[in-house]
């Protein structure tokens, strides 16, 4: 089953997740791990299931900032940035040219 691999890769200031931190997403918006949470996190899920219904691309990364009055009002307190690295990961039954085969 193709899922997508959330990964924080760098973060600056305060978040609620350390870099490295993973979050596998499958198909139907099930996931294994956090990468924080909130609507960060709902933001990134339908991200990753986008990337998963048109099988591309096979990677995009999503800088989120939880800086600010809108990250305020959404009960986003930490105060940092974080940049998402999402894979989209294929098995090797579903292959395609542009995803990571397992």
């Amino acid at each position: 089953m193709p899922a997508v691999l959330a990964t924080i890769v760098s973060r600056k200031g305060s978040s609620p997740r350390e870099t490295g931190t993973k979050m596998l997403v499958w198909p139907d918006g099930s996931c294994i791990g956090t990468i924080g949470g909130g609507c960060m996190e709902a933001g990134l899920l339908t991200e990753a299931r986008r990337m998963l219904s048109a099988r591309s691309p096979s990677a995009k990364l999503c800088p989120i900032d939880l800086t600010g009055a809108q990250a305020e009002e959404d009960g986003m307190i930490c105060g940092g940035k974080i940049q998402v690295l999402l894979e989209l990961i294929m098995p090797k039954a579903a292959q395609s040219d542009s995803a990571i085969h397992i």
